[in-house]
């Protein structure tokens, strides 16, 4: 079991006192000032310190994981990035996406960037497929919705997540000419993303459309 620290000690610490793992290094405050004395003696990892070797890999990861000397930078195996798209191969195995390529679905947007979303936090679900060229299935690629190129070209960016990003009743494709699933859509030409678009006849029977 890890050492407590009293909270009086954290002026001599600098470990949080109200966490159990200060630098978040996996491995309790305790268990790594094994004697709790406040400081970094030999055989100890340094609390605050979240890579006490510098050697590319947590403390945690390499006495759990690895099994190497969290004081030796030299035995650390920095997790890689074979093809630079951002996220780790190991991420990438268990994402199913391919380490070696970094656009596993050739969408144009690296894995990386379709697993991060917009607001680049990977925790988040607001990205799109990296396994799926066109994630909301509206015929258009998510490469091309972002980046508003392709049969997007007249119009401009749409949203790779929202088949019908106007709301109007037609998905994207459809509305720009493009073979989409939507069965019996005839294409008006129309601007898929401005909600008014009209003499768009769907002989599906709805009521609703005109």
């Amino acid at each position: 079991p890890g050492v407590f620290i009293p909270d009086g000690d954290e002026g001599d610490t600098t470990t949080d006192p109200t966490d159990l793992d200060s630098d978040d290094d996996r491995i309790p405050d305790g268990d790594e000032d094994v004697n709790g004395n406040g400081v970094q003696d030999p055989g100890e990892t340094d609390p605050n310190d979240y890579d006490t070797d510098d050697g590319g890999v947590g403390d945690g990861d390499e006495v759990y994981d690895q099994h190497t000397d969290p004081l030796n930078g030299a035995d650390d195996f920095p997790p890689a990035d074979t093809d630079g798209d951002g996220l780790l191969d190991e991420v990438e195995v268990d994402l199913g996406t391919d380490p070696t390529d970094p656009d596993t679905d050739g969408d144009g947007i690296p894995d990386g960037a379709e697993v991060a979303g917009p607001d680049g936090d990977p925790q988040t679900a607001d990205g799109t497929d990296p396994l799926d060229a066109d994630t909301d299935d509206d015929g258009i690629s998510d490469g091309d919705e972002v980046s508003g190129g392709g049969p997007l070209a007249p119009f401009g960016p749409t949203d790779p997540l929202n088949p019908d990003t106007d709301g109007d009743g037609l998905q994207d494709g459809t509305e720009v000419g493009v073979d989409t699933p939507i069965p019996g859509g005839v294409s008006d030409g129309g601007v898929p993303f401005s909600g008014t678009d009209v003499g768009v006849f769907v002989p599906d029977g709805d009521a609703g459309a005109t």
